[in-house]
């Protein structure tokens, strides 16, 4: 099964963060836009060489006049550029995954058919593919909570951790 995505900037720089941006590699396909690059390159982020771990990764272009389209598809939602950007590459690609960790994208995303996962949703996912063990995402959960600008709870973590308990029997 091919595994596609279009990614705003949150997973990116989060993952980045906790040093887990390699496991956007684990999509067969994962784009983004121009404006996603600007925002997670600007200065104290990420350097453009460490996307280098991103072989999938496609940069796209999204005009002004697209994401001006999307904003005023999307009216009553607060959306910067970057996160427009990529709502509307999604669409355009017809890419029903969308990485987010902003709340309000999350609920733009779901409004267009789209289905948003966050930072989270990728460290349960490279479980479940087996690129991360049970302690590794343990690990990798715990430094999102900690070390990330990732507004994340204890609770989100706890109940992210007791899913993955509960799928595999523990």
């Amino acid at each position: 099964m091919r595994l596609e995505a279009v990614s705003d900037s949150g997973p990116f720089i989060h993952l980045w963060q906790i040093g887990q941006l390699q496991l956007l590699a684990m999509f067969n396909r994962l784009l983004t836009t121009e404006q996603v690059i600007a925002e997670i390159t600007a200065p104290g982020r990420l350097k453009e060489e460490d996307l280098a771990v991103l072989s999938n990764l496609q940069i796209c272009s999204v005009t002004q006049d697209e994401i001006e389209d999307t904003r005023k598809q999307l009216f009553g939602f607060e959306l910067h550029g970057g996160e427009l950007s990529a709502l509307r590459l999604a669409q355009k690609e017809e890419v029903e995954l969308f990485l987010t960790d902003d709340l309000e994208a999350r609920r733009a995303a779901k409004s267009l058919g789209l289905e948003p996962h966050g930072s989270v949703g990728i460290l349960v996912l490279a479980y479940r593919k087996g690129i991360l063990s049970l302690s590794q995402t343990e690990e990798a959960l715990f430094a999102l909570l900690h070390k990330s600008s990732l507004f994340l709870t204890p609770a989100i973590v706890e109940q992210a951790i007791q899913l993955i308990k509960a799928a595999i029997g523990e």
